[in-house]
């Protein structure tokens, strides 16, 4: 049966993966401010007008964030550790995912994001932003076509890209970074440094 996902909601995981799946249709950008313990993260189609924003203010143990198929942003706010980002199947330039962790949990200077890409946009038509802020390191892993808008970091030093896939980021990087090491993906690289 369809189940709802609202503010005040309360759902604990039990053993194994669970991977809670949410569709957000809304017409506006949308918050909800849910309370998870024992989930191990969230997959998102945010399909609607507005981008779709989860709190995890009150969540613990979530690993990974999923954007799955979107036309607009996932936003996860209040993150508390540091969790993996999938990002597939996206096809706007508005879709992606923004990633905005507690300040303790980014307080470090060598703090590593993984973001696995896989089927986002096309060969001339980008789509999606993935930011992260407050994370030093990016592992990139990549497949098949990847036509980013943007990838970005506030404090962004370094990038490395591996997979099969080819990578395209459509935006400079910062001034703050400090190397893009691509050598262990086979795919095709187009990246602005700036």
């Amino acid at each position: 049966a369809t189940q709802t996902f609202n503010n005040g909601d309360t759902i604990s995981g039990g053993d194994g993966n669970d991977l809670p799946r949410v569709t957000a249709t809304s017409a506006a950008a949308t918050t909800v401010l849910p309370t998870m313990t024992g989930v191990e993260g969230i997959e998102a189609t945010v399909s609607g007008a507005g981008s779709f924003t989860v709190n995890m203010v009150n969540s613990t143990g979530a690993t990974r964030f999923i954007s799955q198929g979107s036309t607009n942003s996932l936003i996860v706010d209040n993150q508390s550790t540091i969790a993996d980002i999938t990002v597939q199947n996206n096809t706007t330039a508005a879709s992606g995912m923004v990633m905005k962790y507690t300040a303790a949990t980014v307080a470090g200077t060598t703090d590593v994001q993984a973001i696995a890409l896989s089927n986002n946009g096309a060969q001339f038509t980008a789509a999606g932003t993935v930011n992260v802020a407050g994370v030093e390191t990016f592992n990139v892993t990549s497949t098949g076509i990847n036509n980013l808008t943007a990838l970005l970091g506030d404090k962004l030093e370094t990038v490395t890209v591996d997979g099969s896939g080819s990578f395209k980021s459509n935006t400079a990087f910062g001034a703050t970074l400090k190397s893009y090491d691509a050598s262990a993906s086979s795919g095709a690289q187009s990246v602005i440094f700036g």
